[in-house]
């Protein structure tokens, strides 16, 4: 069994666990297509949540702490209004009904998919951004 059926059968896990009418329901398979297609697959939303400012919230969901809420607005900050409105229309949902349901269901997902603290591939939760580039060296 590879990641990507992985990341299916822990989203299904995690929608079985909401609320039964919940606005959420029916998105997991949104969601393991947004994870599965986005550039880098996990290791790229992560880097994505990283360079958005929110390595907090992201490094929580991969550690074995208690996760970090993340809200609507931070989900459409990270992703941008055009993968928003993108995924809503393929949910065929509003873009604030996928964006609420990518902050509720998003961190379970992350977190369940790395179980030991790291992101398959080795990236660990607390993993630094790279380091900036050294500033040109002035001439004499």
């Amino acid at each position: 069994m590879g990641l990507l059926d992985n990341v299916t059968g822990k989203v299904n896990e995690v929608e079985a666990a909401l609320p039964q009418g919940s606005d959420q329901a029916g998105l997991t398979g949104h969601i393991t297509d947004f994870v599965k297609s986005h550039p880098g697959g996990l290791a790229g939303l992560v880097q994505t949540f990283r360079e958005k400012g929110l390595g907090d919230v992201v490094n929580s969901w991969i550690s074995r702490e208690r996760n970090q809420p993340v809200t609507a607005a931070q989900i459409e900050s990270v992703l941008g209004n055009q993968t928003v409105q993108t995924l809503a229309a393929k949910a065929g949902v509003s873009t604030s009904t996928i964006a609420s349901g990518l902050a509720t269901i998003l961190p379970h997902v992350v977190d369940t998919l790395t179980p030991n603290g790291t992101v398959p591939g080795g990236v660990p939760a607390a993993a630094a951004p790279p380091p900036a580039p050294a500033p040109p060296q002035a001439t004499a």
